[in-house]
């Protein structure tokens, strides 16, 4: 009866000053309702033809834009109250919702309830030095809960595949994982998955020499941590390596522009000589650029690893010449 309301003044009040505004779920509209098409479809449809282009997007997480517009909702909702929250409190905040209403009221309120946001004697709002992030409040779980159970097996096992190789991903890669065709794998995610459901978005085409890549991002990285933690320790060990495993094939003679990304899949999924191995070649590749501080980082996190998996002597002093010389060149002589 309030579409028909609707519908019925946007045809009468065509001659009249007189606006009205709605806000709508696009999403929800495109999935329909109780497998029939959602009641609003048709007054849109009918809004577009009469009136043209007259929606004004919110946008969608992750534009620069938006960003900037969530730091403000942020500011302001953790401004309603006296607080003591620093820069820092409200970065975590904006990034970990990217500004979402629901996101940071639920997260927010959650955090109140565990004690990590706290009023102290003068009454100002103040986190806890444990603070934690995890895990997801239960309406926030809820609603991406719903979004993600609307999907059919296959794309679920897709998205899946997709978190655990992180809220940036590559429709080549899931798609060797998932043993599908690229072209496949491209229609879906730029068809229902982006348009329909609204969980990843199309971010371009990348080239690396003559390896073309299909770059996405999921909408919001809430549903690629809500995903990832779907999956068991068994589970996650596997998709890692098929993750891992594919990049590997994909890029084939260019690892090198990966090997960060290959060495965490290959130690998530317990193969430690293949980790190891890109460890290396990463902190190589940032020490012939004189990134020092960074191939210090790789080849200690290397050489920790390799005493963890007991790797031969040769390998540790491979390991500890390259850090050494790394290390001569940053002057940290001792």
């Amino acid at each position: 009866s309030s579409i028909n309301l609707l519908f019925h003044l946007a045809r009468r009040l065509t001659a009249s000053p007189i606006q009205i505004l709605g806000a709508y779920r696009p999403e929800e509209v495109s999935l329909g309702r109780d497998g029939e098409e959602h009641p609003l479809a048709g007054p849109l449809d009918e809004f577009r033809r009469s009136f043209g282009d007259v929606w004004v997007s919110l946008g969608e997480p992750g534009e620069e834009g938006i960003r900037g517009e969530g730091r403000r909702f942020v500011d302001l909702l953790l401004d309603l109250e006296p607080n003591r929250l620093g820069e820092s409190f409200r970065q975590q905040v904006t990034q970990n919702t990217t500004g979402h209403p629901l996101f940071a009221g639920e997260i927010l309120r959650a955090m109140r309830a565990r004690g990590h946001l706290f009023q102290d004697k003068a009454g100002f709002w103040t986190e806890s030095p444990d603070t934690s992030w995890d895990p997801l409040p239960g309406r926030v779980e809820g609603v991406i809960g719903k979004r993600i159970h609307l999907l059919s097996t296959k794309d679920r096992e897709a998205l899946v595949a997709a978190s655990v190789q992180g809220e940036d991903f590559t429709a080549e890669v899931v798609a060797r994982a998932q043993r599908v065709s690229e072209e496949e794998m491209v229609r879906a995610l730029s068809g229902h998955l982006a348009k329909r459901h609204r969980l990843v978005q199309a971010r371009g085409v990348q080239r690396f020499g003559s390896l073309r890549v299909s770059r996405y991002r999921f909408s919001h990285h809430l549903f690629q941590d809500y995903l990832y933690q779907t999956l068991d320790p068994v589970e996650r060990a596997h998709l890692h390596e098929a993750i891992g495993n594919a990049l590997e094939t994909l890029c084939v003679g260019q690892t090198e522009e990966v090997a960060v990304h290959l060495a965490r899949h290959f130690q998530e999924a317990g193969i430690f000589d293949k980790a190891i191995e890109y460890l290396r070649q990463a902190g190589d590749a940032a020490a012939r650029v004189y990134a020092n501080l960074e191939a210090i980082a790789l080849y200690d996190q290397a050489i920790q690893l390799a005493h963890e998996s007991e790797a031969s002597g040769r390998e540790l002093t491979s390991l500890y010449t390259r850090l050494g010389r790394v290390l001569e060149l940053d002057a940290q002589f001792d």
